[in-house]
């Protein structure tokens, strides 16, 4: 299996500081059973994984997981200039 990632540099202005996250932004194309197993493997504070919107009213959606467990709610500032970059292009 061959996915891309980007890796993002969160709470910092110079590369290679911050708190890194991984964000894959097809994440409909990674199996489910997969997920949480590359979230372990990469063993970064957070995984971001976009999906297709559940409804009209949003541009995407989005799982997060960290090493453990999936995030049912968290604020994550780090996935947001990746994929609203993307958006002007």
């Amino acid at each position: 299996m061959k996915l891309h990632y980007h890796l993002v540099a969160v709470f910092t202005d110079p590369a290679f500081g911050g708190d890194p996250l991984a964000l894959f932004s097809d994440g409909a194309a990674v199996p489910e059973a997969a997920i949480q197993l590359i979230a372990r493997e990469l063993n970064l504070s957070e995984t971001t994984f976009v999906l297709p919107p559940k409804d009209k009213e949003n541009d995407f959606g989005l799982r997060i997981f960290t090493p453990r467990r999936s995030c049912q709610l968290r604020v994550t500032r780090g996935s947001a200039p990746p994929l609203f970059s993307k958006r002007k292009n």
